[in-house]
Protein backbone atom coordinates (compact mmCIF):
# COMPACT_ATOMS: atom_id res chain seq x y z
CA UNK A 1 0.00 0.00 0.00
CA UNK A 2 2.81 2.38 0.90
CA UNK A 3 4.65 1.65 -2.34
CA UNK A 4 1.42 2.26 -4.24
CA UNK A 5 1.09 5.74 -2.74
CA UNK A 6 4.67 6.52 -3.74
CA UNK A 7 3.99 5.40 -7.30
CA UNK A 8 0.79 7.48 -7.48
CA UNK A 9 2.71 10.50 -6.19
CA UNK A 10 5.47 10.07 -8.78
CA UNK A 11 2.88 9.79 -11.56
CA UNK A 12 1.39 13.17 -10.65
CA UNK A 13 2.15 15.84 -13.23
CA UNK A 14 5.34 17.76 -12.43
CA UNK A 15 3.50 21.07 -12.36
CA UNK A 16 1.15 19.77 -9.66
CA UNK A 17 4.07 18.76 -7.44
CA UNK A 18 5.87 22.06 -8.05
CA UNK A 19 2.72 24.02 -7.26
CA UNK A 20 2.34 22.09 -4.00
CA UNK A 21 5.94 22.86 -2.98
CA UNK A 22 5.49 26.48 -4.00
CA UNK A 23 2.39 26.85 -1.83
CA UNK A 24 4.19 25.27 1.12
CA UNK A 25 7.13 27.66 0.67
CA UNK A 26 5.04 30.83 0.45
CA UNK A 27 3.12 29.83 3.57
CA UNK A 28 5.90 28.39 5.73
CA UNK A 29 8.68 30.90 5.09
CA UNK A 30 6.66 34.05 5.90
CA UNK A 31 5.18 32.35 8.96
CA UNK A 32 8.65 31.43 10.15
CA UNK A 33 9.94 34.96 9.57
CA UNK A 34 6.99 36.41 11.47
CA UNK A 35 7.68 34.01 14.35
CA UNK A 36 11.38 34.99 14.41
CA UNK A 37 10.37 38.66 14.66
CA UNK A 38 7.74 37.96 17.36
CA UNK A 39 10.08 36.06 19.68
CA UNK A 40 12.72 38.79 19.54
CA UNK A 41 12.48 40.44 22.98
CA UNK A 42 13.61 43.73 21.48
CA UNK A 43 15.45 46.64 23.04
CA UNK A 44 14.10 49.64 24.88
CA UNK A 45 15.15 53.01 23.47
CA UNK A 46 13.87 56.43 24.43
CA UNK A 47 14.36 58.22 21.12
CA UNK A 48 13.52 61.86 20.42
CA UNK A 49 12.51 62.16 16.76
CA UNK A 50 12.10 65.60 15.13
CA UNK A 51 10.37 65.97 11.77
CA UNK A 52 9.08 69.43 10.86
CA UNK A 53 8.34 68.52 7.23
CA UNK A 54 5.17 66.41 7.06
CA UNK A 55 3.01 68.12 4.48
CA UNK A 56 0.05 65.69 4.27
CA UNK A 57 -1.70 62.94 6.21
CA UNK A 58 -0.54 60.21 3.86
CA UNK A 59 3.10 61.29 3.66
CA UNK A 60 5.48 58.35 3.58
CA UNK A 61 8.68 60.37 3.72
CA UNK A 62 10.93 59.39 6.61
CA UNK A 63 8.97 56.16 7.09
CA UNK A 64 12.17 54.16 6.78
CA UNK A 65 13.39 55.11 10.28
CA UNK A 66 10.18 53.76 11.82
CA UNK A 67 10.48 50.65 9.64
CA UNK A 68 13.93 50.00 11.13
CA UNK A 69 12.76 50.65 14.69
CA UNK A 70 9.92 48.15 14.26
CA UNK A 71 11.93 45.56 12.32
CA UNK A 72 14.65 45.56 14.99
CA UNK A 73 12.04 45.56 17.78
CA UNK A 74 13.26 48.78 19.32
CA UNK A 75 10.41 49.91 21.55
CA UNK A 76 9.51 52.87 23.73
CA UNK A 77 10.04 52.80 27.51
CA UNK A 78 6.37 51.88 27.97
CA UNK A 79 6.88 48.79 25.80
CA UNK A 80 4.92 50.08 22.81
CA UNK A 81 6.27 50.13 19.26
CA UNK A 82 7.15 53.42 17.58
CA UNK A 83 4.39 54.68 15.29
CA UNK A 84 5.17 56.96 12.37
CA UNK A 85 1.95 58.95 12.66
CA UNK A 86 2.47 60.34 16.14
CA UNK A 87 5.78 59.32 17.77
CA UNK A 88 7.71 62.42 16.76
CA UNK A 89 7.95 66.13 17.41
CA UNK A 90 7.19 68.60 14.65
CA UNK A 91 4.39 69.29 12.20
CA UNK A 92 1.15 67.27 12.24
CA UNK A 93 -1.18 67.78 9.25
CA UNK A 94 -4.93 67.56 9.74
CA UNK A 95 -8.08 67.40 7.65
CA UNK A 96 -9.15 70.38 5.53
CA UNK A 97 -5.70 71.98 5.89
CA UNK A 98 -5.85 72.21 9.66
CA UNK A 99 -2.64 71.34 11.48
CA UNK A 100 -0.99 71.39 14.86
CA UNK A 101 2.58 71.32 16.07
CA UNK A 102 4.32 69.52 18.89
CA UNK A 103 7.68 70.83 19.98
CA UNK A 104 9.81 71.84 22.96
CA UNK A 105 9.91 75.58 22.30
CA UNK A 106 8.00 76.41 25.51
CA UNK A 107 10.05 74.20 27.81
CA UNK A 108 12.20 75.78 30.49
CA UNK A 109 15.92 75.09 30.69
CA UNK A 110 15.37 72.74 33.63
CA UNK A 111 12.64 70.88 31.73
CA UNK A 112 14.96 70.40 28.75
CA UNK A 113 17.68 69.12 31.06
CA UNK A 114 15.20 66.67 32.59
CA UNK A 115 14.16 65.52 29.12
CA UNK A 116 17.80 65.00 28.13
CA UNK A 117 18.31 62.88 31.26
CA UNK A 118 15.55 60.49 30.19
CA UNK A 119 16.48 60.19 26.52
CA UNK A 120 18.87 57.68 25.01
CA UNK A 121 19.23 59.46 21.68
CA UNK A 122 17.84 62.12 19.33
CA UNK A 123 17.42 62.00 15.56
CA UNK A 124 16.67 65.31 13.84
CA UNK A 125 15.20 63.97 10.61
CA UNK A 126 14.04 67.13 8.88
CA UNK A 127 13.73 70.77 9.92
CA UNK A 128 13.04 72.28 6.47
CA UNK A 129 9.42 72.72 7.50
CA UNK A 130 6.16 73.24 5.67
CA UNK A 131 5.54 76.27 3.46
CA UNK A 132 2.12 77.57 2.47
CA UNK A 133 2.49 76.41 -1.12
CA UNK A 134 3.34 72.91 0.09
CA UNK A 135 0.22 72.68 2.21
CA UNK A 136 -2.55 74.72 0.64
CA UNK A 137 -3.99 74.14 -2.81
CA UNK A 138 -4.09 77.89 -3.46
CA UNK A 139 -0.59 79.17 -4.18
CA UNK A 140 0.70 82.19 -2.33
CA UNK A 141 3.32 84.66 -3.46
CA UNK A 142 5.37 85.22 -1.44
CA UNK A 143 5.35 81.71 -0.03
CA UNK A 144 5.41 82.00 3.81
CA UNK A 145 6.85 79.36 6.12
CA UNK A 146 4.08 77.83 8.24
CA UNK A 147 6.43 75.97 10.55
CA UNK A 148 10.02 74.84 10.43
CA UNK A 149 13.65 75.60 11.11
CA UNK A 150 16.08 74.84 13.91
CA UNK A 151 15.59 77.04 16.96
CA UNK A 152 17.06 77.79 20.36
CA UNK A 153 15.27 75.13 22.39
CA UNK A 154 16.05 72.49 19.75
CA UNK A 155 19.70 73.44 20.09
CA UNK A 156 19.46 73.47 23.88
CA UNK A 157 18.33 69.85 23.75
CA UNK A 158 21.14 68.86 21.39
CA UNK A 159 23.68 70.56 23.65
CA UNK A 160 22.25 68.85 26.73
CA UNK A 161 22.39 65.44 25.04
CA UNK A 162 25.96 66.03 23.91
CA UNK A 163 26.98 67.06 27.44
CA UNK A 164 25.52 63.77 28.73
CA UNK A 165 27.32 61.66 26.16
CA UNK A 166 24.06 60.68 24.42
CA UNK A 167 23.69 59.72 20.76
CA UNK A 168 22.82 62.60 18.38
CA UNK A 169 21.99 62.05 14.68
CA UNK A 170 21.22 64.93 12.32
CA UNK A 171 20.54 65.01 8.62
CA UNK A 172 20.50 67.09 5.44
CA UNK A 173 18.76 70.50 5.41
CA UNK A 174 18.94 71.04 9.16
CA UNK A 175 21.11 74.01 8.12
CA UNK A 176 18.92 75.26 5.26
CA UNK A 177 17.02 78.49 4.72
CA UNK A 178 14.37 77.75 7.38
CA UNK A 179 17.00 77.83 10.11
CA UNK A 180 17.95 81.35 11.32
CA UNK A 181 21.63 82.29 10.85
CA UNK A 182 22.32 82.52 14.60
CA UNK A 183 20.91 79.02 15.18
CA UNK A 184 22.90 77.67 12.25
CA UNK A 185 26.12 79.15 13.64
CA UNK A 186 25.46 77.71 17.07
CA UNK A 187 24.88 74.23 15.65
CA UNK A 188 28.04 74.41 13.53
CA UNK A 189 30.11 75.61 16.49
CA UNK A 190 28.63 72.99 18.81
CA UNK A 191 29.41 70.05 16.53
CA UNK A 192 32.52 71.44 14.80
CA UNK A 193 31.14 71.67 11.26
CA UNK A 194 31.50 74.16 8.41
CA UNK A 195 28.57 74.87 6.05
CA UNK A 196 29.26 75.76 2.43
CA UNK A 197 25.70 76.88 1.72
CA UNK A 198 25.50 74.55 -1.29
CA UNK A 199 23.00 71.74 -1.82
CA UNK A 200 22.10 69.68 -4.85
CA UNK A 201 20.52 66.65 -6.41
CA UNK A 202 20.66 64.35 -9.42
CA UNK A 203 17.64 64.41 -11.79
CA UNK A 204 16.96 61.74 -14.40
CA UNK A 205 15.67 64.46 -16.71
CA UNK A 206 16.42 68.18 -16.66
CA UNK A 207 13.66 68.86 -19.20
CA UNK A 208 11.31 71.44 -17.68
CA UNK A 209 8.39 70.07 -19.73
CA UNK A 210 8.62 66.46 -18.54
CA UNK A 211 7.53 66.74 -14.91
CA UNK A 212 11.03 65.87 -13.74
CA UNK A 213 10.42 66.86 -10.11
CA UNK A 214 12.69 69.90 -10.30
CA UNK A 215 11.29 72.62 -8.01
CA UNK A 216 9.76 75.51 -9.96
CA UNK A 217 11.89 78.05 -8.10
CA UNK A 218 15.02 76.60 -9.71
CA UNK A 219 13.71 77.45 -13.19
CA UNK A 220 12.86 80.96 -11.95
CA UNK A 221 16.31 81.35 -10.42
CA UNK A 222 18.09 80.31 -13.60
CA UNK A 223 15.97 82.73 -15.65
CA UNK A 224 16.80 85.57 -13.27
CA UNK A 225 20.52 84.78 -13.42
CA UNK A 226 20.89 84.25 -17.16
CA UNK A 227 17.92 86.07 -18.67
CA UNK A 228 17.36 83.01 -20.86
CA UNK A 229 14.92 80.13 -20.95
CA UNK A 230 15.92 76.83 -19.30
CA UNK A 231 18.01 75.05 -22.00
CA UNK A 232 18.66 71.63 -20.45
CA UNK A 233 17.03 68.41 -21.68
CA UNK A 234 19.20 65.46 -20.65
CA UNK A 235 19.76 63.99 -17.20
CA UNK A 236 22.09 65.77 -14.83
CA UNK A 237 22.70 67.48 -11.51
CA UNK A 238 21.64 70.83 -10.10
CA UNK A 239 23.47 72.60 -7.27
CA UNK A 240 22.28 75.82 -5.65
CA UNK A 241 23.56 77.84 -2.73
CA UNK A 242 22.29 80.29 -0.13
CA UNK A 243 23.38 83.22 -2.30
CA UNK A 244 21.16 81.97 -5.15
CA UNK A 245 24.06 80.82 -7.32
CA UNK A 246 23.22 77.85 -9.52
CA UNK A 247 25.30 75.15 -11.22
CA UNK A 248 23.87 72.70 -13.76
CA UNK A 249 25.94 69.65 -14.63
CA UNK A 250 24.37 67.98 -17.67
CA UNK A 251 25.08 64.43 -18.78
CA UNK A 252 27.38 64.37 -21.77
CA UNK A 253 28.52 67.95 -21.30
CA UNK A 254 29.68 67.78 -17.68
CA UNK A 255 29.11 64.23 -16.40
CA UNK A 256 30.95 61.13 -17.57
CA UNK A 257 28.59 58.57 -16.05
CA UNK A 258 24.98 58.52 -15.03
CA UNK A 259 24.66 58.96 -11.25
CA UNK A 260 26.69 60.10 -8.22
CA UNK A 261 27.76 57.67 -5.53
CA UNK A 262 28.89 57.40 -1.92
CA UNK A 263 32.20 55.81 -0.98
CA UNK A 264 32.61 54.68 2.63
CA UNK A 265 35.88 54.41 4.52
CA UNK A 266 36.80 50.71 4.66
CA UNK A 267 36.96 50.50 8.47
CA UNK A 268 33.61 52.26 8.85
CA UNK A 269 32.01 50.10 6.16
CA UNK A 270 33.20 46.91 7.83
CA UNK A 271 32.02 47.94 11.30
CA UNK A 272 28.60 49.10 10.09
CA UNK A 273 28.09 46.31 7.53
CA UNK A 274 28.01 48.71 4.57
CA UNK A 275 29.11 48.41 0.94
CA UNK A 276 32.14 50.56 0.20
CA UNK A 277 30.30 52.09 -2.79
CA UNK A 278 26.59 52.74 -3.35
CA UNK A 279 24.68 54.90 -5.84
CA UNK A 280 22.95 57.96 -4.40
CA UNK A 281 20.42 60.06 -6.36
CA UNK A 282 18.64 62.21 -3.76
CA UNK A 283 19.32 65.61 -2.15
CA UNK A 284 22.61 66.39 -0.44
CA UNK A 285 24.35 69.38 1.08
CA UNK A 286 28.02 70.24 1.20
CA UNK A 287 29.22 70.40 4.80
CA UNK A 288 32.76 69.94 6.08
CA UNK A 289 34.41 69.25 9.40
CA UNK A 290 35.86 72.45 10.86
CA UNK A 291 38.65 70.64 12.72
CA UNK A 292 39.73 67.17 13.73
CA UNK A 293 36.74 66.58 16.01
CA UNK A 294 34.81 64.58 13.37
CA UNK A 295 35.83 61.55 11.34
CA UNK A 296 35.23 61.65 7.59
CA UNK A 297 33.37 58.33 7.39
CA UNK A 298 32.03 58.55 3.83
CA UNK A 299 32.24 60.85 0.81
CA UNK A 300 29.99 61.86 -2.08
CA UNK A 301 31.46 61.57 -5.58
CA UNK A 302 29.99 63.53 -8.49
CA UNK A 303 30.78 61.82 -11.82
CA UNK A 304 32.15 64.91 -13.58
CA UNK A 305 34.39 65.08 -16.63
CA UNK A 306 37.02 67.79 -17.07
CA UNK A 307 34.41 70.39 -18.07
CA UNK A 308 32.29 69.58 -15.02
CA UNK A 309 35.31 69.67 -12.76
CA UNK A 310 36.25 73.10 -14.08
CA UNK A 311 32.68 74.39 -13.58
CA UNK A 312 32.70 73.23 -9.97
CA UNK A 313 36.15 74.71 -9.37
CA UNK A 314 34.97 78.08 -10.71
CA UNK A 315 32.55 78.13 -7.75
CA UNK A 316 35.13 76.90 -5.25
CA UNK A 317 33.78 73.34 -5.18
CA UNK A 318 35.19 69.85 -5.65
CA UNK A 319 33.52 66.72 -7.01
CA UNK A 320 34.30 64.90 -3.73
CA UNK A 321 32.95 66.06 -0.36
CA UNK A 322 31.66 64.56 2.92
CA UNK A 323 28.62 62.29 3.02
CA UNK A 324 28.92 61.21 6.68
CA UNK A 325 30.79 63.03 9.42
CA UNK A 326 31.00 61.23 12.75
CA UNK A 327 32.29 61.81 16.25
CA UNK A 328 32.58 58.51 18.11
CA UNK A 329 34.55 59.47 21.20
CA UNK A 330 33.95 58.49 24.79
CA UNK A 331 32.58 62.00 25.44
CA UNK A 332 29.65 61.83 23.00
CA UNK A 333 28.34 60.15 19.83
CA UNK A 334 27.39 62.33 16.84
CA UNK A 335 26.60 61.62 13.18
CA UNK A 336 25.84 64.12 10.44
CA UNK A 337 24.31 62.63 7.29
CA UNK A 338 24.88 65.17 4.50
CA UNK A 339 22.07 63.69 2.44
CA UNK A 340 18.37 62.90 2.52
CA UNK A 341 19.21 59.46 3.89
CA UNK A 342 15.97 58.76 5.76
CA UNK A 343 13.63 59.81 2.94
CA UNK A 344 12.82 56.33 1.65
CA UNK A 345 9.48 54.72 0.97
CA UNK A 346 8.98 51.36 2.64
CA UNK A 347 6.26 48.73 2.96
CA UNK A 348 5.26 49.03 6.64
CA UNK A 349 4.03 45.45 7.04
CA UNK A 350 7.34 44.01 5.86
CA UNK A 351 8.96 45.34 9.06
CA UNK A 352 7.36 42.54 11.08
CA UNK A 353 9.23 39.71 9.34
CA UNK A 354 12.52 38.72 10.93
CA UNK A 355 15.40 38.42 8.47
CA UNK A 356 13.47 40.12 5.67
CA UNK A 357 16.65 41.94 4.64
CA UNK A 358 18.02 38.65 3.33
CA UNK A 359 15.32 38.87 0.66
CA UNK A 360 16.04 42.52 -0.13
CA UNK A 361 16.64 42.04 -3.86
CA UNK A 362 12.93 41.22 -4.20
CA UNK A 363 12.16 44.79 -3.08
CA UNK A 364 14.22 46.71 -5.65
CA UNK A 365 15.72 46.27 -9.08
CA UNK A 366 19.51 45.87 -8.69
CA UNK A 367 20.02 46.59 -12.40
CA UNK A 368 18.26 49.95 -12.23
CA UNK A 369 20.60 52.66 -10.88
CA UNK A 370 17.58 54.98 -10.49
CA UNK A 371 15.73 52.67 -8.09
CA UNK A 372 16.05 54.58 -4.78
CA UNK A 373 14.88 51.60 -2.78
CA UNK A 374 18.32 50.09 -3.27
CA UNK A 375 19.85 52.83 -1.11
CA UNK A 376 17.54 51.93 1.77
CA UNK A 377 18.26 48.22 1.67
CA UNK A 378 21.97 48.36 0.88
CA UNK A 379 22.98 51.37 2.96
CA UNK A 380 20.53 53.21 5.22
CA UNK A 381 19.04 50.10 6.87
CA UNK A 382 22.38 48.54 7.87
CA UNK A 383 23.79 51.96 8.79
CA UNK A 384 20.98 52.91 11.17
CA UNK A 385 20.61 49.39 12.53
CA UNK A 386 24.32 49.28 13.39
CA UNK A 387 24.38 52.78 14.90
CA UNK A 388 21.44 52.00 17.18
CA UNK A 389 22.72 48.56 18.19
CA UNK A 390 26.23 49.82 18.95
CA UNK A 391 25.11 52.86 20.91
CA UNK A 392 22.03 51.55 22.70
CA UNK A 393 23.14 47.99 23.40
CA UNK A 394 26.67 49.13 24.20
Amino acid sequence: MKSRKIIDYIRQPLEVRLLRYFLIIILVIPSGMLMVWAINPGTEINLFILNKTVSNLNAQNRSSLFWILNNENFHKPNGERYAQKFDYYGFFPGVEHAFFTRDIHDLSTSAIDSLADTLDAAYFLDTYGVYANDYYSQKNYPNPLLYGGLYKKDLDLLSALKARGKLVITEFNILGESTPPNARKRFLDEFKLKWSGWSGRYFDSLDSLKGSGIPAWIFDLQRQKSGKAWPYKRSGMILVNASDDIIVLESGSHLQQKVPWIETRASFAERFNLPEKVNYISWFDIVFASGEENLLAATFHLPVNSAGEALLAAHGLSAVFPAILAHEGEDYQFYYFAGDFSDNRTIPMSAYFGGVHWLQTFFYNPRNVLDRRAFFWQYYRPLMTSILRLNING
